[in-house]
């Protein structure tokens, strides 16, 4: 197996291990403890997805993503870029960050299983078939 392929898996397999285990100890109580799982399935998903658009197989998944992209950007542009603003400036103020080890983790949990979930399905799109090509 390529050496980059086998060593992102075992990265994302620690660090997708090490997040449950802390959704489980960071939750006060049953609700909490859901909602760590919830967090860390929604960054998951949107790093899977954010992942596969931005590392097409061939021309043309590329001109598909390319077109979703164009019609998902109009709606981003318009809608929801003017609430996110609002709630990114709450999400990464120090008081929130701050206001308790819980609410830190969360916001932390959600990047971190967003960037492993993106790192390792943009690694396996791109280098996964030229390895295969390469045997």
């Amino acid at each position: 197996m390529n050496i980059k392929i086998r060593n992102s898996t075992i990265i994302s397999l620690v660090i997708g291990v090490f997040l449950l285990f802390l959704c489980y100890f960071m939750g006060q109580d049953n609700t909490d403890i859901g909602l760590n799982y919830i967090i860390f399935l929604f960054g998951s998903t949107l790093g899977w997805f954010v992942g596969t658009i931005t590392s097409p197989y061939n021309d043309g998944e590329e001109t598909k993503f390319k077109i979703y992209l164009r019609s998902a950007s109009v709606f981003v542009s318009g809608y929801i870029v003017g609430k996110i603003d609002a709630l990114m400036s709450k999400i990464l103020s120090v008081d929130f960050l701050l206001s308790g080890p819980t609410s830190a983790f969360k916001s932390m949990l959600f990047l971190v299983s967003l960037l492993a979930a993106l790192l390792i399905t943009y690694i396996y799109r791109k280098y996964y078939e030229t390895h295969l090509a390469e045997n």
